[in-house]
């Protein structure tokens, strides 16, 4: 819910403000709009993203104006205080919009209705998480958002509708604005159907008017319009694609209009083909291309086969569309093929799902290459300037240097550093490791059940943004569901080579799931121990923990489970990163011979900075500069506890909790340990 606040009370005093405050409401309560409440709450600022690559709450909420929010549970207290009635047109488009989804809903089959709901009202909660997934690999999640597509859809179906009719041009033209002004006000004026509709407005009217109609300058007044009304606008990503891609579809398409028509076309077969398929492919490339620099920066992919499968799809999003808002027409007429109708909107639905679900997983339609560096985005906006301009010698040559600059390796110029991040996923652990040699390591998955995985959640968006699509090594620490929960998602969406686990066998169904996935996979499964190192590039890894006797508890329960916890050591040059997993005070205990191998620049604190860990023993051997804390706001458990921490405040230790930084990132270059600031 979205509500406009006037008052904030506070125990000593109350005041007038202005704001919006988003509220979710899990106490099922009966809010209708235009409700007044007072809530006995105090409300929140929206968090930054909790890890590198996630999205940013605070960032696109701020933007939108919406400065805060409530979550409500049965137990909080809300006094609903009056309800101001609304005006003539809420109540129609409140009416219009429950006809709309009453109908789609009778009429169409589940995934139709879904599919129908997102195209015509905006309302993307119906499709499964799976779709949308699908959507976004094969690059046409756009179709999903109510755009400057559908706007143009719905302007085509009505401009027919009036032209059929016979009225004149000034009617046409009048009518047309006014169907647009409701159907925007029907999605609650998202932007890009305000964006799409003024630029619409102002090519009827141009036309109306008898002024040339110059696109480029429609697209810049439009613009201008929309900064004029809200700059803001210019910082949110739906502004920048869409105006980007527009660009590119009108200059793009006027600039390789010569080499299209050189193209021979020796039969009306051939004529076809020019018209109706190497024309709309033209106009789709220029417009990923355009779009490409936005999808690359927010995203970290290339969509490659977007070109594609654009051509194949808007034409059958479009289909769809006319059939729905047809049905939409006729549904109240009981004598017309209403049933009808709907059986082929909803066939025509699952033909188009199908076909999406089935060319998803081809990897030729999304490329993930990770965030890029400063100097990949002006090269790349520049290479799509040269590619606009075919004709010119000079910008052939250009395109194709900064083709070879992009592809260039940058790594090359850069000196090998060994990356430690520890990721915030909640009440959980996971961390990060990129060696010198460009192998990497997953250690524990965070947690997941009750509809939450940490691997989709948390892990996936930071992966993504590294560009990473394998892993080397996934290292269980121990068989914790906080520590593996997100293994089985991972294994599912990324290639990896090996599965690291302990000996220890317990009977848990995840934990089982774990190891059929791994054999499912074909990921090797093996088992460290004290005693075992390996080198992995230039880096040195020393297993210190579990001995034999933890891998082997004859009734493992949470405590010996924490203790069989694998506790390594990685060295690389005088650098030293110390992983101790929910190893306790006993495991540290048995660690104690090792003596001063022990000491290390950086710690991960054990259990989640638990009483039962870090003892003073254990941090007068190690002696880090950071100890870094995996832990959930919140928590249950109340982790970390305060004995710990002033425990590494007297021995001078900084302390990271993920809880209050998110995600923290160390690098190492061999010689020094650095924190990086990331935000």
């Amino acid at each position: 819910l979205l509500f406009r606040v006037d008052t904030l009370f506070s125990p000593r005093d109350t005041l007038p403000v202005r704001a919006m405050l988003r509220v979710t409401d899990k106490g099922h309560r009966n809010w209708q709009r235009g409700t007044r409440a007072i809530l006995y709450k105090a409300p929140r600022r929206f968090d930054g993203p909790p890890n590198p690559g996630m999205f940013d709450a605070r960032y696109y909420y701020e933007l939108n104006n919406i400065n805060g929010y409530v979550t409500l549970s049965r137990r909080d207290s809300v006094r609903m205080n009056g309800y101001r009635p609304l005006n003539f047109f809420d109540r129609l488009l409140t009416q219009s919009r429950r006809y709309v989804s009453r109908t789609l809903k009778s009429r169409l089959s589940e995934e139709a209705s879904a599919l129908l709901h997102a195209l015509l009202l905006g309302q993307k909660q119906y499709l499964p998480r799976a779709t949308v997934r699908q959507f976004q690999q094969t690059g046409i999640v756009h179709v999903l958002a109510i755009s400057g597509l559908h706007v143009g859809f719905v302007v085509l179906i009505l401009y027919g509708l009036f032209s059929w009719t016979g009225l004149p041009d000034a009617y046409k033209a009048g009518l047309t604005l006014l169907a647009l002004f409701f159907f925007a006000a029907l999605v609650h004026f998202k932007a890009p159907v305000v964006r799409a509709s003024v630029m619409i407005g102002l090519y009827l009217l141009a036309r109306l008017y008898r002024r040339p109609v110059k696109p480029l300058q429609i697209l810049g007044a439009a613009a201008l319009l929309i900064l004029l009304w809200r700059p803001a606008e210019i910082l949110l990503p739906g502004f920048q694609f869409s105006f980007a891609a527009v660009w590119g579809l009108i200059f793009g398409l006027k600039k390789w209009e010569p080499l299209i028509r050189r193209m021979p076309a020796p039969s009306p077969g051939w004529r076809f083909v020019k018209r109706y398929i190497v024309r709309p492919a033209v106009a789709s490339l220029a417009a990923v291309l355009a779009t490409t620099p936005f999808t690359w920066y927010y995203y970290g992919v290339v969509q490659a086969g977007a070109v594609l499968i654009n051509i194949l799809v808007i034409p059958f999003i479009g289909l769809i569309l006319g059939l729905g808002i047809l049905l939409l027409i006729i549904a109240p007429f009981s004598f017309l093929p209403v049933a009808g109708l709907g059986f082929v909107v909803s066939f025509l639905v699952h033909v188009l799902l199908t076909g999406i679900g089935y060319v998803a997983s081809w990897p030729v339609f999304q490329w993930t290459v990770g965030a890029p560096n400063l100097w990949q985005m002006p090269a790349t906006a520049l290479l799509i300037w040269s590619l606009f301009h075919p004709m010119e010698r000079r910008w052939r040559l250009t395109a194709l240097g900064l083709l070879v600059v992009l592809l260039f390796p940058y790594k090359v110029f850069t000196t090998p550093d060994l990356r430690v991040t520890v990721l915030d996923v909640g009440q959980g652990d996971a961390c990060f490791i990129e060696f010198p040699d460009g192998r990497t390591m997953l250690v524990d998955a965070g947690d997941r059940g009750f509809g939450f995985d940490a691997g989709a959640w948390y892990i996936e968006p930071f992966l993504r943004y590294k560009g990473v699509t394998h892993i080397n090594y996934l290292l269980v620490t121990h068989p914790h569901a906080d520590h593996m929960g997100g293994m089985v998602y991972l294994m599912d969406h990324f290639t990896a080579d090996t599965l690291v686990i302990n000996e220890l066998k317990v009977a848990s169904a995840l934990y089982r799931s774990v190891l059929d996935k791994a054999r499912q996979k074909n990921i090797a499964v093996t088992h460290w121990q004290k005693g075992d190192h390996r080198k992995i590039g230039p880096v040195a890894l020393y297993i210190l923990h579990p001995p034999d006797a933890w891998e082997h508890v004859r009734d493992p329960h949470g405590k010996e489970i924490n203790n069989s916890s694998i506790v390594f050591q990685l060295r690389y040059g005088k650098t030293r990163f110390l992983f101790t997993g929910d190893a306790e005070a006993p495991s540290e205990q048995i660690m104690r011979p090792y003596g001063a191998f022990l000491q290390s620049d950086w710690l991960k604190a054990g259990h989640h900075g638990s009483r039962t860990s870090s003892s003073a023993a254990f941090i007068e051997l190690v002696r880090p500069h950071w100890a870094v804390i995996s832990v959930g706001r919140g928590n249950k458990f109340r982790h970390p506890s305060r004995e710990n921490i002033r425990r590494f405040a007297r021995h001078g230790i900084q302390v990271l909790r993920t809880d209050r930084v998110g995600a923290v990132c160390f690098v190492s270059d061999g010689k020094q340990v650095r924190l990086l600031r990331w935000r």
